[in-house]
């Protein structure tokens, strides 16, 4: 069996883990929140003034990599939006450039310690290198007009944490180093990111294609092994670099 033989069954395999998780998040929702955990990753990926999270700036991010409608995204859009004609043709509010990469719940979601009182934690993980700190800003405060309508209107705790993928990938989260064990407290983060997250929709890290225990050379030996057109094709994932580093000494 080849490299890539290897990686697609790899990746066939985490793709189940990460759907029967999903599964799981929605079936420990109340009914009334079910709707809203369909519609995040919609509002994400369109900015339209007849539904939340919408910015009248023009250069407000929006687009999802790999994003498409479902038909569990269409029915509760009906159902939390029935009034809304915009609904009918969704095609003419569909964004033509994908500005954020992948939305991925990290936490207790998804584990046997998830409740009804589970806050919704999110990365909305994003290219740093295509955003200007105008455009980080206004996908921030797009994410915070969707906390609020998810918890005034719904009852439902979100959290968004803007994640630049070039930046995680070297374990910076921006916090400092020194007295404070910034250092050690990014790889805290990035471990629990591994051991806890769930992709949404968008891209998959590189690490879903990993062997256990891979070093840097294996690493990036593995992704020069995908070509785009083939499967698994390098335009479904993300760089946040090899869970080596999580070793911290």
């Amino acid at each position: 069996m080849n490299q890539q033989q290897n990686t697609t069954i790899r990746l066939l395999r985490v793709l189940r883990y990460n759907k029967a998780r999903i599964e799981r998040v929605i079936e420990l929702l109340s009914p009334e929140k079910k709707p809203i955990f369909h519609i995040i990753p919609f509002l994400l990926h369109i900015n339209h003034r007849d539904f939340p999270g919408f910015l009248e700036n023009p250069n407000t991010p929006k687009g999802l990599s790999n994003y498409s409608l479902r038909q569990d995204v269409t029915d509760a859009l009906q159902l939390c939006f029935p009034q809304n004609k915009t609904l009918n043709n969704l095609k003419k509010i569909w964004p033509h450039q994908r500005l954020i990469e992948s939305i991925v719940l990290m936490g207790s979601i998804g584990t046997i310690a998830q409740s009804k009182g589970s806050d919704f934690d999110y990365w909305v993980c994003v290219d740093g290198t295509r955003y200007t700190q105008e455009t980080i800003s206004l996908l921030q405060k797009k994410l915070s007009l969707i906390e609020q309508w998810a918890d005034i209107q719904h009852g439902m705790e979100v959290h968004f944490f803007i994640s630049q993928i070039e930046k995680v990938r070297v374990n910076d989260f921006g916090i400092t180093d020194g007295e404070s064990s910034g250092s050690a407290q990014a790889v805290f983060l990035k471990a629990e990111f591994y051991t806890t997250h769930i992709v949404v929709a968008g891209k998959l890290p590189f690490w879903w294609l990993m062997p256990d225990i891979t070093s840097d050379e294996e690493y990036l030996a593995v992704i020069d092994t995908v070509k785009t057109g083939e499967s698994p094709d390098p335009t479904w994932f993300m760089d946040l670099g090899n869970l080596a580093k999580l070793d911290k000494k």
